[in-house]
């Protein structure tokens, strides 16, 4: 009779194991940690010249006094980083094509909406939360500049060679191309800026908008939902340089930038071109 006793009681005690670590997991189930509240933000650029809308193929007048239509207009934007309070950030791992020609996009939510062409990039699943501000770079990171472009077949992905910003002959992208036609004493003449890496220079165009002293820049992630942040590029500020010139297009070098000291010079004009509403 001990020896049922004790099979009984070792039974006992296994179901009643079972039970516990059922029990026990069912309770840690229950009590994972919620999830991070997560929204995203409508991240709107708009192209200008001064104050008005970049109409394509429409006429302006630049610092150096040239005629100028502008026809093409695309730019890669990359590492868009979130800083909070705290200075502690988030960083989003997306790669985006901006084609400031794309008339599908309307800029219909911000306050200060141009509705004009113009590009909207859209980040998903930001930490819901308040920022001082963004960082973001018009450019590939070099991980993936100097990739195989030949071998991405997803059109789909913005690094596709299908979009026409990938230099076969170079290795490397381009990080913005801006072009159009100019009036040379009556005569049109094409110009063309394709601004990207050398071997020795990285011309990736660093964007800040984030002041850690005030709250000039701090906006709020909302759970659930979206933020609508406005940018602007100046196309005519591409043309003012650093120290006060203008890249003229009646100079034969200046027409066509692919490298040299000019692309370095249009890098940086560009990244100062841009501004936030």
């Amino acid at each position: 009779m001990k020896t049922y006793k004790l099979k009984f009681v070792s039974l006992a005690l296994l179901v009643s194991a079972m039970g516990f670590l059922t029990t026990s997991c069912k309770k840690k189930k229950e009590e994972a940690p919620p999830s991070t509240p997560k929204g995203s933000l409508e991240l709107y650029i708009n192209p200008v010249v001064g104050t008005t809308d970049l109409l394509f193929n429409s006429n302006y007048t630049n610092g150096a006094g040239n005629s100028y239509k502008v026809t093409t207009f695309k730019m890669y934007v990359s590492e868009v980083t979130f800083v909070r309070e705290d200075g502690s950030e988030y960083k989003d791992n997306g790669i985006y094509l901006v084609d400031m020609s794309d008339k599908s996009v309307k800029n219909t939510t911000a306050k200060t909406a141009h509705g004009a062409e113009g590009a909207m990039i859209h980040i998903h699943d930001v930490p819901a939360g308040t920022y001082k501000g963004i960082r973001f770079t018009v450019g590939v990171p070099t991980t993936k500049n100097n990739i195989d472009a030949t071998k991405i077949t997803d059109v789909n992905n913005p690094l596709h060679p299908g979009y026409g910003m990938y230099w076969s002959w170079n290795s490397g992208y381009i990080f913005n191309k801006f072009e159009g036609v100019y009036d040379s004493l009556g005569n049109a003449k094409n110009f063309r800026f394709h601004i990207g890496n050398s071997i020795t220079e990285d011309r990736r165009m660093r964007i800040n908008f984030v002041n850690m002293t005030n709250n000039d820049h701090t906006f709020v992630i909302p759970n659930n939902d979206h933020y609508v942040m406005q940018l602007s590029v100046d196309v005519n500020k591409f043309f003012l340089n650093a120290d006060g010139s203008h890249h003229d297009l009646n100079i034969v070098s200046n027409r066509v930038v692919m490298g040299g000291n000019n692309a370095t010079k249009l890098a940086q004009n560009m990244a100062k071109a841009i501004t936030k509403n």
